[in-house]
C-alpha cells in the first residue's frame, strides 16, 4: 500500500513539475520568439470549391467537420511549443519495417538504390486490394521519425499497406556522391513504381509531410495535370488521392524568412544537412568540386545549399534550386483529389506564405485547403495537457485518404454495373 502510495504522490509531483515546466517555457517563448501575425479570425477555416466531392469529403470526415479545437491546455496554443512536442517530446509504437532497396537506372551513370521501409502484415497482404499509402518524410526524415511511425501505426490499424520513402542518405549508407533534393519526383515516382509492380491491385494513395509534401504535390502536378495526355513523357501510375501537412509554398520567401526571424530553427536544419555531409563524408569527398572542411563550417540552410546542394546539381544558385523545387506552380495542374493542412502559427511558414493558395484552391475542384489558428510545425496535438497519441493532423489525412478510397471504390462499383447492363 505504501508502494502505491508512493507511487501515485511521485506521479502526481511528476505532473505538477511538468506543468511548471511548460508554464515558464511558453512565457519564454511568447516573450523571445512572438509569433508572426495572421489575419485570420476563424479557429479553423476551410478553403475550396463548394462542388458536391468536396462537400462530400468534409461531411464523412469528422476531424474536419468539428474542427481542430482540443489544443492542451497552457501550451497547444503556441506554435512553437506545438514544434517543440513534435519534435523532442512526441514518441510512436514500435513498428517492424521491411526494407527494400528500389534499383536506379539513371542516364547520369550509377546511383545507390532509393531505399524504401515497407510497414505490413499478413492480413493486409492476404488481400490483392489491400490500399497503399506512400508516406514522404520532411527534411533529412525517414521511417525513423516518430511522427512517420504513428502515421504508419494508425493506417495499419486501418488496414493499409504503408511504404515509406526515406530521403537519400538519410537512412542508407552512400556509395554515390548524391543526396535528396526538396523538390525532385524522381525517387518517389521510383518507390511508386515498385508498389506497383509488387501490389498490381493495389489502390495507391500517398502523404508528405512538410518538405515531404512539397515533394508529393510536386510529383501530382507532374504526373496528374489536367493536360498530362498530351505529354507521353509523363505515363505514371495513378494515385487516388493526396495529402499534404505543414508545407511552404514559396521556398525563396521560406528561405529568406528563416534565417532572418528563425535564426534557431535555421541552426537546427543546417545542423541535419551538415550531419549527413559528416556521416557520408569519405562519399563526398569523391566530388572535386565540394569543399567539405567549408560545408561543415556552414550556419544557415542557405549557406549550406550554396556550398553544396547548387554544386551537386550544377544549379547556379540557391534562389535558383528554390525557384526550380517550389511546388506552388502545380497546384492549378493538379488533376487529383488533394487535401492541404497548414497551422498559421507555424514557426516557419507564416501565413503571408500560405494566402495565395487560398485563390488557387477557388480556381481548382481538386483541391482542399485547411488553415488552423494553432497547430506549429507538424504539431497538431490532440488532448487536455497531456496530448493524445493520434494527433489532428493524423485524424485528417486518414479520415480524408478514407472517404478517397470509398469514393473510388464506389464509382469502380458503379462503372461495373453500367457496363453489366449494356451487355445485357
Amino acid at each position: 500500500m505504501d508502494s502505491l502510495l508512493n507511487l501515485s504522490a511521485f506521479t502526481s509531483i511528476s505532473i505538477v513539475v511538468i506543468g511548471v515546466f511548460f508554464v515558464v517555457l511558453r512565457y519564454l517563448v511568447s516573450k523571445y520568439f512572438p509569433s508572426e501575425p495572421y489575419t485570420q479570425q476563424e479557429d479553423f477555416k476551410i478553403h475550396m470549391i463548394e462542388n458536391s466531392f468536396n462537400k462530400n469529403i468534409i461531411a464523412s470526415n469528422s476531424a474536419l467537420s468539428v474542427g481542430y479545437q482540443q489544443t492542451p491546455r497552457g501550451w497547444g496554443k503556441n506554435g512553437h511549443l506545438q514544434t517543440i512536442y513534435h519534435l523532442v517530446v512526441r514518441r510512436s509504437p514500435d513498428i517492424q519495417f521491411k526494407r527494400v532497396f528500389v534499383e536506379v537506372k539513371s542516364p547520369e551513370g550509377e546511383r545507390d538504390p532509393v531505399a524504401v521501409d515497407i510497414c505490413s502484415d499478413d492480413a493486409i497482404d492476404a488481400k490483392i486490394d489491400s490500399p497503399t499509402v506512400i508516406v514522404v518524410p520532411g527534411i533529412a526524415g525517414s521511417s525513423k521519425q516518430h511522427y512517420i511511425k504513428n502515421f504508419v501505426h494508425f493506417c495499419k490499424l486501418k488496414g493499409w499497406r504503408s511504404v515509406v520513402l526515406n530521403h537519400r542518405g538519410c537512412h542508407q549508407e552512400l556509395k554515390t556522391p548524391s543526396i535528396f533534393c526538396i523538390g525532385d519526383t524522381s525517387d518517389l515516382r521510383l518507390a511508386i513504381e515498385h508498389v506497383h509492380k509488387t501490389y498490381p491491385s493495389s489502390p495507391i494513395l500517398a502523404a508528405g509531410f512538410s518538405m515531404g509534401a512539397n515533394i508529393i504535390i510536386n510529383y501530382a502536378g507532374k504526373y496528374h495535370s489536367h493536360s498530362r495526355g498530351l505529354e507521353p513523357a509523363t505515363q505514371h501510375i495513378p494515385l487516388l488521392g493526396v495529402v499534404s501537412v505543414s508545407q511552404g509554398y514559396n521556398l525563396i520567401k521560406t528561405c529568406e524568412f528563416i534565417p532572418s526571424k528563425r535564426p534557431v530553427y535555421d541552426y537546427g536544419l543546417n545542423l541535419k544537412m551538415t550531419s549527413l555531409v559528416k556521416k557520408h563524408r569519405e562519399t563526398f569527398s569523391k566530388r572535386e568540386n565540394l569543399d567539405i572542411s567549408c560545408i561543415l563550417k556552414t550556419k544557415s540552410l542557405v549557406d549550406f545549399d550554396k556550398h553544396f546542394t547548387c554544386k551537386i546539381y550544377n544549379i547556379s544558385s540557391p534562389e535558383e534550386y528554390y525557384q526550380q523545387q517550389c511546388c506552388s506552380k502545380q497546384l492549378p495542374k493538379i488533376a487529383i483529389p488533394t487535401l492541404m493542412v497548414n497551422a498559421l502559427d507555424d514557426p516557419i511558414i507564416p501565413e503571408y506564405q500560405i494566402k495565395p493558395v487560398y485563390e488557387v484552391c477557388k480556381q481548382n475542384s481538386n483541391l482542399i485547403m485547411i488553415t488552423t489558428k494553432w497547430g506549429g510545425h507538424l504539431g497538431f496535438a490532440e488532448g487536455t495537457f497531456i496530448p493524445k497519441q493520434e494527433t489532428w493532423m493524423d485524424r485528417v489525412a486518414i479520415e480524408y485518404l478514407d472517404t478517397v478510397l470509398k469514393t473510388h471504390l464506389e464509382s469502380s462499383r458503379q462503372k461495373a454495373s453500367i457496363i453489366v447492363l449494356e451487355e445485357d
